[in-house]
């Protein structure tokens, strides 16, 4: 939608301040800390609903996601009700985005933010997400072994929400489509960004681990000197 008018600046900083602290709510660091599992510290390192689900259980994953879900889509309600419309909305969008990977109750760590994205997008534009999310949802449950689940349901679902939101009985404005879109290509780029720099740091800790062990002094170097000799 078009920015016909502008809200009040103070109702647009306090929809981005609560929409950052909803976000920011660590629904999977806490339902994995409760079952004595720090998630940053298994699988994938992320707060999301994947890694509970691997490395916790079902049920709690399921918790996490619709937490996730209902953080989004609480962010743009409150907007809503602070009298924020159109384009204006996707500034609580955002904060809630960045309140999602850099929640200030976990040292600014987080998630990718996928479930948080479709909360978001459910309220924004209702009738163009919802056969999307359940194509994503079918592809994170066939392929939930792979390496990136969330990733590819992610892509399905933005891929098909794309080819929705062009028709006319969906009813998404112009404005609102730009800003949900550039919000899940976010996603998705951090969520790619992060596992590459994740990798890279876990291959480089094995080599910097096989090179002290190889070391002369060390227990292994000691035995490799020995076979030589």
């Amino acid at each position: 939608m078009p920015l016909i008018q502008s809200p009040p600046l103070l109702h647009l900083a306090v929809a981005a301040l609560v929409a950052y602290v909803l976000g920011a709510l660590p629904f999977a660091y806490g339902v994995s800390r409760s079952r004595g599992v720090n998630i940053f510290e298994v699988g994938s390192g992320q707060a999301g609903a994947t890694n509970v689900f691997r490395h916790v259980g079902a049920k709690f994953a399921a918790i996490v996601f619709f937490g996730d879900i209902a953080k989004g889509a609480l962010a743009i309600l409150f907007g809503i009700w602070l009298g924020l419309t159109g384009a204006w909305l996707l500034v609580p969008a955002l904060a809630t985005t960045m309140g999602h990977w850099n929640s200030i109750f976990t040292g600014f760590k987080g998630g990718d933010g996928v479930a948080t994205g479709v909360g978001i997008a459910l309220v924004l534009a209702p009738f163009a997400v919802a056969i999307p999310m359940a194509i994503a949802a079918f592809v994170l449950w066939r392929w939930h072994r792979t390496s990136h689940p969330t990733l590819w349901g992610g892509l399905a679902g933005f891929a098909a929400f794309l080819a929705l939101s062009q028709a006319s009985w969906a009813g998404v404005d112009a404005g609102v489509f730009a800003g949900i879109t550039v919000i899940c290509a976010a996603i998705l780029l951090h969520s790619v960004v992060y596992h590459r720099r994740r990798a890279a740091g876990v291959g480089g800790r094995m080599r910097a681990e096989d090179a002290e062990n190889d070391e002369p002094g060390s227990e292994d170097g000691e035995l490799v000197e020995e076979r030589q000799r």
